[in-house]
């Protein structure tokens, strides 16, 4: 997933047991990318942070499905006001999967994502 700042950015993860609704407010909505956790565990770190047991997210192992909303958002505490992009929160769902389905765009964003 890429994010529209290279900054602080809000994140919220939300393990699910079915699809939930879209979110309302979010610009873009990127739906359903399948994500295989045949050891049970996935490690939820940003693109310069190596893997660590803290950030390890435990799951039953096996084939999930990912949803990423991206909701405008205020700035985060500590984020730097001088990075260009946009301020946006983003609100990541998974559930359980039986087979695996093709990436699918359910709200394309206004502006160039990073993602």
């Amino acid at each position: 997933m890429g994010t529209a700042r290279e900054d602080l950015v809000e994140t919220v993860l939300a393990v699910r047991s079915s699809p939930p609704q879209l979110t309302a407010n979010a610009e873009h909505v990127v739906v359903e990318a399948d994500l295989d956790v045949p050891t049970g565990v996935a490690s939820i770190v940003g693109c310069t942070q190596p893997p660590k047991p803290e950030y390890a997210l435990i799951v039953t192992p096996g084939r999930y499905r990912v949803r990423v909303s991206y909701v405008p958002s205020a700035p985060p505490a500590g984020s730097n006001p001088d990075i260009p992009g946009d301020y946006l929160s983003y609100q990541i769902d998974i559930w359980p999967a039986t087979a695996p389905s093709a990436l699918t765009v359910a709200r394309q964003g206004p502006t160039p994502w990073a993602g």
